[in-house]
């Protein structure tokens, strides 16, 4: 069928396909039924490049998270020195498929992100390599602990306790400036009062930027499980392109934190806390030695 008269033809995308297709059929010297076919296969070849050179939309299927496995450190635990040389970083399966939550939500990311984890009796380890084609425009400005600046960014959520509601929150910027919040009610808005003691080093070099956390086990809060399985999230913030990936990608649109995040498995045998559920005047004492310990480290 051919389109009325005043339909609009733009200059690029589906329009301009159906065009010249139409335009093919009605000159060609060919006979009707060959000249119909060929205007038929230029149409989805065109077709087929236009929708090529939009950004793509991966969704995370409902139902089922993004899975990511932990690797024991068997023969020692890396050196927290921003360079992921050592043999278990190169035999645990990294984290990639990370999607965008803007400036386009539901589309790919600009810049690729991996995020592997080992552990070993005493912590959990996180290295992330973050790529970056201009190198020289990654920001990482410095401030306070918990003071959040104009920069580039990597965090991870964790829901130790897998209870989909509540999670423990640490970031870092390029240059080393952490910041870390607990979370409940399965909402992202996180209690900057708790401060854990876990360690951090952060690199930038002709790739992107780099950043190697330790978290001890005895700052988080888990079942005495054999094998563990937790929830867990990771979030990067690209500052000059106002762009933020997620690994476990829920639409903007949507509400959830914590029941949104993608599993960690491979977790075995690792040691309770020795600390119990104190109350809050407790906790505040904690927090008040662990300032303390960090000031002086």
């Amino acid at each position: 069928m051919l389109l009325p008269a005043n339909a609009p033809i733009t200059n690029g995308g589906r329009g301009r396909c159906i065009f010249f297709a139409l335009r093919f059929y009605l000159t060609t010297p060919l006979k009707l039924p060959v000249a119909c076919t060929a205007a038929l296969l230029l149409s989805i070849v065109c077709d087929s490049q236009t929708h090529a050179q939009q950004p793509l939309t991966r969704r995370t299927s409902r139902g089922v998270p993004p899975v990511v496995e932990a690797v024991e450190a068997a023969q020692g635990a890396p050196e927290i020195d921003g360079f992921l040389d050592e043999e278990v970083w190169q035999s645990a399966t990294p984290a990639t498929e990370f999607t965008q939550i803007r400036p386009h939500d539901g589309t790919i990311p600009t810049e690729r992100t991996e995020v592997s984890i080992v552990y070993d009796r005493e912590a959990i380890y996180i290295g992330v390599r973050m790529f970056d084609s201009d190198s020289n425009g990654v920001v990482g400005r410095l401030s306070r602990r918990d003071t959040f600046t104009p920069s580039d960014g990597f965090w991870v959520d964790i829901d130790s306790h897998h209870d989909h509601r509540t999670g423990f929150q640490l970031g870092v910027n390029p240059s080393g400036v952490r910041w870390d919040g607990a979370t409940s009610n399965d909402n992202g808005n996180a209690d900057l009062s708790w401060d854990p003691v876990w360690s951090v080093a952060t690199r930038v070099d002709s790739l992107g930027w780099v950043a190697e956390m330790k978290i001890p086990f005895s700052q988080l809060r888990f079942s005495a499980d054999e094998v563990q399985t937790w929830g867990i999230n990771f979030s990067r913030d690209i500052f000059r392109k106002d762009e933020r990936v997620r690994w476990s990608w829920r639409p903007n649109d949507e509400t959830g934190y914590a029941s949104r995040f993608g599993h960690l498995r491979g977790l075995r045998n690792i040691p309770q806390p020795r600390l119990n559920p104190v109350s809050s005047l407790e906790s505040r004492s904690i927090r008040l030695r662990q300032r303390s310990h960090i000031q002086c480290i």
